[in-house]
């Protein structure tokens, strides 16, 4: 199953969970409506009056002064300092998401990457394409964050993640994938594509974006116009590509371009679908974005996270949302946007980002 951006906050709320209840800490993190402490209410909970009315502990003995962090934080106290660090995590396995493949033509592959403890969550998967003489190579890089200073249990879960390889510079129908941290590259994956069904439909990368628009029959990626990209699948009537816009989770498909569906009976998995990012109680907003009413769309997500990143901190608590505390080139940890592709950074600053290989946004200049 694929870790979405939802899943891997839920992830790194655990993570601090299981901390703070290690060091008693569970007052910090308890549900809401629950004292945190076992008590059936406040009262109980508080003989002598100490917790504040709505039954959680004052924080006015906890010196903030001169801490950037606390500045900004969204919760303003840390119970313990825990931050993340990427590190690079072996591929399992590898497989074909789309069932069908053509020369120069967009293929998905699922991606299923070995985590070395619950608490860790998948950070991205890099893919480098290389035609070689009569194979094209796929080299995928898979990374992980990495909790620091918390212990978890040493079970180890698969994540998997689908990953897009572009039809655009494409040169042979057999391709052979493999596992790029492992010493020489363990193939993961070989397959063969098919024929282009007319002649001459080789797609360079230098080629421009062509003119067919959503859900529009193609041929290759140079058939689609700019952000989608053709795509195979099976329908009721047999194989057919499309030009969609492709996506591995619902922030790929924020700011209009609907939710990432990754099963559909006839038509493309994996592909953003609807008018809008639509929001509603069963299906809330990422982290960091925020439910707002549109004449056009109803309820929809807008992307509010801050471009304030580089704050120190010392956990996630200290950063505002959609943000976590990494760590980095400066001596203390920082805050910074994570991000598996550009389309999980922010769109609507002044100064677009990109993700970096660090899995974190960054200024594109």
């Amino acid at each position: 199953m694929a870790m979405t951006a939802r899943g891997i906050e839920a992830n790194r709320a655990l993570a601090v969970a299981v901390l703070a209840a290690a060091l008693g800490c569970s007052g910090q993190v308890g549900l809401e409506g629950d004292t945190g402490n076992g008590a059936d209410s406040p009262e109980d909970a508080d003989p002598d009056g100490v917790l504040d009315p709505d039954g959680t502990w004052p924080d006015a003995t906890i010196d903030t002064s001169g801490d950037p962090a606390a500045d900004t934080a969204v919760d303003g106290y840390c119970p313990a300092q825990v931050h993340w660090k990427v590190e690079t995590r072996t591929i399992e396995h590898v497989t074909l998401a789309d069932g069908t493949a053509r020369l120069g033509t967009t293929q998905r592959l699922a991606v299923g990457v070995r985590m070395r403890s619950g608490c860790e969550s998948l950070a991205g998967v890099r893919v480098d394409p290389v035609s070689g003489g009569a194979t094209d190579f796929v080299n995928l890089l898979a990374s992980a964050w990495v909790p620091v200073g918390l212990d978890c249990t040493p079970d180890a879960p698969i994540v998997e993640r689908i990953v897009s390889l572009p039809g655009r510079g494409q040169g042979n129908l057999r391709v052979v994938v493999m596992d790029d941290s492992t010493l020489g590259g363990a193939i993961r994956l070989t397959y063969d594509r098919e024929e282009c069904p007319v002649t001459g439909c080789y797609c360079p990368l230098e080629a421009p974006p062509g003119t067919a628009t959503s859900w529009a029959d193609c041929t290759t990626d140079c058939s689609c116009a700019q952000g989608l990209s053709c795509v195979g699948y099976h329908g009721i009537g047999g194989p057919l590509y499309s030009c969609v816009r492709a996506c591995s989770d619902d922030m790929d498909c924020m700011e209009g371009f609907g939710r990432c569906n990754p099963l559909v009976l006839d038509g493309a998995p994996w592909v953003c679908s609807g008018r809008a990012s639509t929001c509603e109680e069963l299906e809330p907003c990422p982290p960091g974005f925020d439910c707002v009413w549109s004449l056009e769309f109803g309820a929809l997500c807008r992307d509010s996270r801050s471009a304030a990143t580089g704050v120190i901190c010392e956990c996630d608590d200290d950063c505002p949302a959609g943000h976590m505390c990494v760590e980095s080139a400066s001596p203390e940890p920082i805050c910074e946007i994570p991000c598996m592709s550009a389309d999980h950074c922010p769109g609507m600053l002044a100064d677009p980002m990109v993700c970096s290989s660090g899995w974190t946004c960054v200024y594109s200049d």
